[in-house]
C-alpha cells in the first residue's frame, strides 16, 4: 500500500510540473521519475525531459530504457517515451534505438505496441548507425502497419537514393493497408519530386478507391511541380462525392496560389451545395486575408443564405 501511495505521489508531482517554469526542485522530481521502477512514472518523466528539452538527461533516458526492456513495460509506455525523448533531443543513443527497432511485445487484448519500432527507426537514421538501411528494409515487412509506416518515414528522413528505390518497390508490390502505400507515395514525392509523379499518377487512377484517395492526399502534401495539375485534372463536379471531397482537401492542403485561385473560382461558379462544400474545405485559408476577402466578395455577390451561413461559420466565427 505504501509503495502504491508513493508511486501516486510521484505521478502527481510529475504532472504538476507541466506548464510551469522548471525549478531545481522540479529537476529533482524528473530525475526521480526517470529512476523509478514504475513505468508510468518513468514515461511521464521522459515526456517532461522532452518538453523541457533537457539534453543532459540522455544517459538517464538510456538507463531507464534498458531497465524496462529487462523488467517489462506494460503498453511500452516507458520505452516509447524514452525513445521519443532521445530522438527529439538528438541523443547519441544508438544501442537504445537498435534495441527498440527489434522489440516485439504482445499484450493480449491490448494489442502489440508498435510505435516504439517506428521511433527507433528514425533514431537509427538520425545517429547514422552502421547498417541502418538493413533495419529499415526489415521493418518495411513488419506484420504491423504502424511499424511499416514508421519504416517508410525513416526512409524518407534518410534522404538516400536507395531508400527511394525501396519505397518504389514497396508501393508497386502493394500492401494490405492503403495507408502504408499513401506514406510511400508521400515519401517518394519528398525524395524524388519529379520522378515520382508518374508513379503517383498511376495510383491516382487506380481501380481501388482507397488507393486513389491516398495518392490524392500524397499530392496534396507535395510542392512538386505538376502535383496540383494532376489533382485539378481529376476534379469533376459529378464525380464520386467521397473522392471529390478528398480532391478538394488535397488541393486546399497544397496552399499554392494556383490551388487557392481554382478553389475560389469554384465557390463562384458551382451550385450552392457544392460551393458550400468547397468553402468548408477552404477553412484552412481563414487566416489568409487576401483569400478570405475574395471569398467574402463572392459570397456577397451570390447572395445565397446557405453560402453566407457557411462562410460565417468557417471564416468569421
Amino acid at each position: 500500500m505504501a509503495k502504491a501511495r508513493g508511486a501516486d505521489e510521484l505521478l502527481n508531482s510529475l504532472s504538476g510540473l507541466r506548464g510551469t517554469p522548471l525549478t531545481d526542485a522540479g529537476r529533482e522530481i524528473i530525475a526521480k521519475g526517470l529512476a523509478s521502477r514504475v513505468n508510468f512514472a518513468a514515461a511521464k518523466a521522459a515526456e517532461l525531459v522532452r518538453e523541457f528539452k533537457l539534453a543532459g538527461h540522455c544517459a538517464d533516458l538510456q538507463d531507464a530504457f534498458g531497465r524496462f526492456l529487462k523488467a517489462g513495460d506494460k503498453g511500452c509506455a516507458a520505452l516509447t517515451a524514452a525513445a521519443r525523448a532521445a530522438l527529439e533531443l538528438e541523443c547519441p543513443a544508438e544501442e537504445l534505438f537498435r534495441a527498440g527497432i527489434r522489440h516485439v511485445q504482445m499484450e493480449g487484448s491490448f494489442g502489440p505496441p508498435v510505435e516504439l519500432r517506428g521511433l527507433s527507426a528514425l533514431g537509427l537514421v538520425m545517429v547514422r548507425a552502421k547498417g541502418f538501411m538493413n533495419h529499415l528494409a526489415d521493418l518495411l515487412a513488419d506484420p504491423e502497419p504502424t511499424a511499416r509506416i514508421g519504416a517508410v518515414r525513416a526512409l524518407a528522413y534518410s534522404g538516400r537514393e536507395d531508400g527511394a528505390l525501396l519505397l518504389r518497390f514497396k508501393a508497386s508490390s502493394g500492401d494490405e493497408d492503403p495507408a502504408v502505400i499513401g506514406e510511400c507515395l508521400t515519401a517518394l514525392l519528398q525524395l524524388q519530386p519529379r520522378d515520382a509523379l508518374p508513379l503517383v499518377e498511376r495510383f491516382l487512377d487506380s481501380d481501388e478507391e482507397s488507393l486513389c484517395e491516398e495518392a490524392a492526399l500524397a499530392l496534396g502534401s507535395s510542392k512538386a511541380a505538376g502535383a496540383f495539375e494532376l489533382l485539378k485534372a481529376r476534379y469533376f463536379p459529378h464525380a464520386d462525392p467521397q473522392f471529390r471531397r478528398v480532391l478538394l482537401t488535397a488541393m486546399a492542403t497544397q496552399r499554392s496560389a494556383a490551388a487557392s485561385e481554382f478553389l475560389t473560382s469554384l465557390v463562384g461558379t458551382e451550385p450552392a451545395p457544392l460551393a458550400a462544400e468547397v468553402l468548408k474545405t477552404m477553412r484552412i485559408y481563414r487566416n489568409d486575408s487576401a483569400v478570405r476577402q475574395a471569398l467574402s466578395q463572392i459570397v456577397q455577390t451570390r447572395n445565397d443564405p446557405s453560402l453566407s451561413a457557411v462562410f460565417q461559420r468557417e471564416f468569421e466565427s
